[in-house]
């Protein structure tokens, strides 16, 4: 078994050229007016070109979904003024056409213009998130913090995520770099306890034949 598959997650060096991590960063403080990020940049071409880059690395090829597609990017930052938490969770909605798939309407939703699925299981277990860090993550910035292994457990309902007590581990890693992670992975982040800036670029990558029949919104690869 390899470390992705055992662990759910996998830190791999040097993925974009830091001044091409510097330039987007600058970019997409336009993105937004308010909060922390926005989940729709997947369409704009400089996000869409990162795509090829992630999707051709020889050590993140071999862990993407068979012929993958991304089907989201999301941005987001954290600094001094722009501070939050995140508690214990898994990553389960997931961006689809309404009424595909046969899912129950109770799990639909939009944000920001678009349909979003609560997702099942078997759909979740196929994708894999690619977060690209625009400015170095270390320990002070509120690191993405994981459970190695959790992701192993399924879907989970809040209770028996609070039950899980596998020994947490912080996500450091320098601009360009990216951290590769399974959605059913459980993780957090703790606030920010420096000024600088951590923004980050994360990717879902799923299969262009999605299972369950649902449909992407929107795909690039």
């Amino acid at each position: 078994m390899n470390m992705f598959t055992d662990d759910g997650y996998l830190i791999v060096a040097e993925v974009i050229p830091p001044d091409v991590c510097r330039a987007i960063a600058e970019l997409a403080e336009g993105w937004f007016s308010t909060g922390a990020g926005t989940r729709g940049v997947l369409a704009r071409p400089e996000i869409a070109s990162m795509v090829s880059t992630l999707s051709k690395d020889a050590r993140i090829a071999p862990l993407l979904p068979e012929d993958p597609v991304a089907i989201q990017c999301t941005f987001f930052r954290k600094d001094g003024e722009t501070n939050w938490f995140v508690p214990w969770h898994q990553d389960t909605v997931v961006p689809c056409r309404f009424g595909t798939g046969e899912i129950d309407p109770s799990r639909w939703s939009v944000k920001e213009g678009e349909d979003y699925v609560e997702a099942p299981a078997d759909l979740l277990e196929t994708l894999v998130a690619v977060r690209v860090a625009l400015d170095d993550n270390g320990i002070d910035n509120g690191p993405l913090r994981v459970r190695p292994g959790s992701h192993r457990l399924g879907l989970l309902s809040e209770a028996d995520l609070g039950r899980v007590e596998t020994l947490p581990v912080d996500c450091c890693v320098e601009s360009g770099g990216a951290v590769l992670m399974k959605p059913l992975l459980i993780h957090s982040s703790q606030r920010s306890r420096s000024a600088s800036p951590r923004r980050v670029l994360h990717f879902l990558f799923g299969p262009r034949r999605p299972a369950v029949g649902v449909v992407w919104n929107r795909c690039v690869g």
